[in-house]
């Protein structure tokens, strides 16, 4: 479904971009500023949609995490479903599959996490040489803090 909608989203937009310029073209004698209008009006539908679309990629994004963390759960108990996640969520950011993360790929990680990083930890992070595998990598997470912007989900949580 996830590669039918890469393979949609992009065509409707063009659809909807020529149908919209169409509309929108600029007669002869029009008002001065009627393109620079038009086309402010086509940055904001071209961002509304990807909004659109990142929001429903997200979406079904958590929704295959929260199955995920449930399937582990249950074989694995709750620490053994966390290691696993973490695991999970290690390998997706290891870009070039050497098993290692960068300074930016953890960042990252971190931070879509919702973990906040301690000022020492964020400038070993930005270190061009900074590599670390899962292992330390586990360490590092455990350095952190969660951030205080993300709402507790434990409150909204069902399991």
């Amino acid at each position: 479904m996830l590669a039918m909608r890469r393979l949609v989203l992009p065509a409707v937009a063009l659809l909807a971009k020529a149908s919209l310029s169409a509309a929108m073209s600029e007669p002869a004698g029009a008002a001065p500023g009627m393109k620079e209008m038009h086309e402010k009006l086509m940055e904001s539908v071209e961002y509304s949609q990807a909004v659109s679309t990142m929001s429903e990629i997200m979406a079904q994004a958590e929704s295959e995490a929260r199955d995920f963390v449930e399937q582990k759960a249950a074989e694995l108990g709750e620490d053994g479903a966390f290691d696993a996640a973490l695991m999970e969520a290690f390998v997706a950011f290891d870009s070039d599959d050497d098993g290692k993360l960068i300074g930016q790929e953890a960042a990252v990680l971190l931070e879509v996490s919702g973990r906040s990083l301690p000022a020492d930890l964020q400038k070993e992070l930005e270190d061009k040489d900074f590599e670390c595998t899962f292992e330390e990598f586990v360490e590092i997470y455990a350095r952190t803090t969660r951030n205080e912007d993300v709402q507790d989900e434990d409150e909204d949580s069902e399991f």
